[in-house]
């Protein structure tokens, strides 16, 4: 119990990622993986260590004089996440073009994106390093959905119409778990538990027109 090494986890990895760019079709998904670093910090916080920092400062996320160690458990995909994103919210209206070569049209363009912010939920200490470690970084961090041409419909007449892009990510649940470990003899555990889960990179991107009777 005396080599318990003690860990400075009051690093700001969000800077440190390294930008990731997924395809589909035309779609492009851009996330950012956790550097070496991280992954290294969050195998770290797995081992048995304490938060009393050398320096004197003291851990923003977790504190603790016993030695202890975080982790996850139980994971489990849940039902994926259904989201709608719109380009533009306004309408546009076709009440003078019966002529389908005539009507107004409606488009993404590559100039616009949509960037859906990371969703991960911990407990009891565990920190976003440690889930990165074990699911992967795709569950902690933000990702944008771009095209990289522009799409175009044409609005029907007598029709509002706009342009909608859904998608989906992926969903996990799983059990934080810091295991604080009391010195002996005889040597004694105690876990302390809570809920999490996280959102991962969006996929299934689909982008259609919308419309509306006026």
């Amino acid at each position: 119990m005396n080599d318990i090494p003690i860990i400075d986890d009051s690093v700001d990895f969000s800077l440190k990622r390294i930008p990731t760019y997924t395809y589909e079709g035309d779609y492009v998904i851009e996330s950012y993986e956790a550097s070496a670093e991280e992954i290294e910090m969050g195998q770290k916080l797995q081992e048995l260590h304490s938060h009393l920092e050398e320096n004197g400062t003291i851990s923003p996320f977790h504190f603790s004089l016993t030695p202890h160690s975080h982790s996850i458990r139980n994971v489990k995909n849940g039902s994926p996440k259904y989201y709608v994103w719109r380009p533009t919210k306004i309408w546009t209206r076709n009440s003078l073009y019966p002529n389908s070569s005539d009507w107004p049209t409606v488009s993404w363009t590559t100039s616009k994106s949509c960037t859906v912010s990371k969703s991960v939920n911990t407990s009891v200490g565990v920190t976003d390093s440690v889930v990165s470690a074990s699911i992967g970084s795709n569950f902690t961090t933000n990702h944008t959905i771009s095209t990289s041409t522009t799409r175009t419909f044409k609005v029907p007449y007598r029709k509002d119409g706009r342009v909608k892009v859904n998608f989906y990510r992926p969903y996990k649940t799983f059990t934080c778990v810091t295991t604080y470990v009391f010195a002996g003899p005889p040597l004694r555990q105690w876990e302390e538990t809570g809920s999490g889960n996280a959102e991962g990179k969006p996929y299934n991107i689909v982008c259609d027109l919308e419309t509306k009777n006026y």
